[in-house]
């Protein structure tokens, strides 16, 4: 999705640089041209603010499996049922089972 936005931003650039030229018109060249480039920084940022986004959700992920993994460590797992609890427990919730 990213590199279609900055494709897009590359293909408005250039269309507006084009119909500038065949436009005839000085003004009309200088309004094609910025509006077309106006248009590119704004896909430019929709990609650069989805890829901050994408960063963001790996971190969080790598963060959640690393709090995971710590509390999988810290757990007990009950020898009756096979239930994971807190280790703090003096019995499983489950089944009731006492250690």
């Amino acid at each position: 999705m990213i590199a279609v936005l900055y494709g897009f931003a590359v293909l408005v650039s250039l269309l507006g640089f084009i119909f500038g030229i065949f436009s005839g018109s000085l003004l009309l060249f200088f309004g094609f041209f910025l509006g077309g480039i106006i248009i590119a920084t704004l896909f430019v940022a929709l990609a650069r603010v989805l890829e901050r986004q994408e960063l963001m959700i790996q971190i969080l992920e790598t963060w959640l499996m690393e709090k995971n993994r710590n509390n999988k460590e810290t757990q007990k797992i009950c020898p009756h049922c096979q239930s994971a609890h807190d280790e703090k427990l003096k019995s499983c919730p489950i089944c009731g089972f006492r250690y």
